[in-house]
This record gives structure tokens, C-alpha cells and sequence, in this order.
């Protein structure tokens, strides 16, 4: 979809983040099919085309970037959030991380400065590789989408567990492509 976007409307937002006091930061969707084309080929390249990918960012657009190269490169993704206190945190993302039999943990800047070393002690022992995303653009292997089924896991998305142990809910490709359809249709029902 990024990518018929961004032959048809290449000037045109595709992602506008906005903390609530005008836009932060926005990409075109030329410019977001590109980044998603080169990451997703970086990926290819580190050998993590299928296998799951750990997503550990702050709100923002390179978030969304990173999701979308996972899904180009025929990896699931498996977004983690920092819940709890410090020492907590790093003990919940590490057991997500293992139960979702995640290969690599992509991560921002942010994440590394709060969570880089102590991290990534933790995730020695499991064998996880650890990747900042800053790294992971400086480079970038522009490639086509991988070929996908609908039946292929796209996401791997893990509840709060605010009640109960974090559960893994999988999100297919059919899945986000339905979704998307029914977006586009509630939109022409207005």
C-alpha cells in the first residue's frame, strides 16, 4: 500500500507526528516507501528476512518505519514497551523478548541511551543480537518487498498484562490488509 502511495502521491504525508504543538517530525510517502525499501533490505542483509524482530522505540516516526521494514522484509514484528520500574522493565522486555523467539532487538536512540548496557547484558545469554536503528540507516540495502501470504505472521503483539502474564496476540498480513480495508470503507461510508 506505502508503495502504490508513493507512486501515485510521492509528495504527498504519508506520516505526520505532532505532540500536540504542530508537526515534530513527517515523511512524504516517496521519501517513507524509500526508507522502508532501504531498512528493510539492511534487514535482508543481517540475515533477519522470517525471523522475529524486536521493536524497542519511543513514539514517532521511526518507529513506524521500522514496523513497516519488518513487514517488507518478511520478519515479524514484535513491538515491546518498557512497562514497570527499571529493573522490572528490563526483566519483562528480556521474557517477551525470549518467549516471541526474537533473533534481534532493533531499538532508537532513546531506548538505547535509557535501557543500551544493562540491556544488553541481559540479552547476552539468550544470544539476541542488539541493533540500534541509527546504525541500521547509516546502512541501508534498498530492495523490493518480499512476497508474502496473508496467512504469513506480520506481527507478534504482546497484551499489557495488567491482569494476567502478557499474552501474544499474532497478527497476520490479512489481517493488516483487512484492517486497512475497512478503514477505506468506513471512510467512503461518511
Amino acid at each position: 500500500i506505502i508503495f502504490d502511495h508513493a507512486e501515485l502521491t510521492p509528495n504527498r504525508p504519508a506520516l505526520v507526528f505532532d505532540l500536540g504543538h504542530g508537526p515534530v517530525d513527517q515523511l512524504t510517502y516517496a521519501e517513507l516507501a524509500e526508507q522502508v525499501r532501504g531498512l528493510s533490505g539492511a534487514l535482508v542483509k543481517r540475515g533477519l528476512a522470517g525471523r522475529h524482530v524486536g521493536l524497542l522505540f519511543t513514539p514517532g516516526t521511526e518507529f513506524v518505519q521500522a514496523l513497516l521494514a519488518c513487514l517488507a522484509a518478511g520478519s515479524v514484528a514484535v513491538p515491546v514497551a518498557p512497562i514497570g520500574r527499571r529493573q522490572v522493565r528490563i526483566r519483562n522486555i528480556v521474557e517477551l523478548l525470549a518467549k516471541a523467539e526474537t533473533a534481534c532487538l532493533l531499538l532508537d536512540d532513546s531506548m538505547t541511551g535509557l535501557f543500551g548496557a544493562e540491556l544488553l547484558e541481559a540479552l547476552g545469554p539468550l544470544g539476541m543480537r542488539c541493533m540500534e536503528f541509527a546504525e541500521l540507516q547509516r546502512h541501508l540495502q534498498p530492495v523490493e518487498p518480499m512476497a508474502v501470504a496473508a496467512a504469513d505472521l506480520a506481527v507478534l503483539q504482546f497484551t499489557s498484562g495488567t491482569v494476567n502474564t502478557p499474552k501474544g496476540v499474532m497478527i497476520t498480513h490479512g489481517n493488516i490488509l483487512a484492517d486497512g480495508d475497512s478503514v477505506v470503507l468506513i471512510k467512503d461510508l461518511k
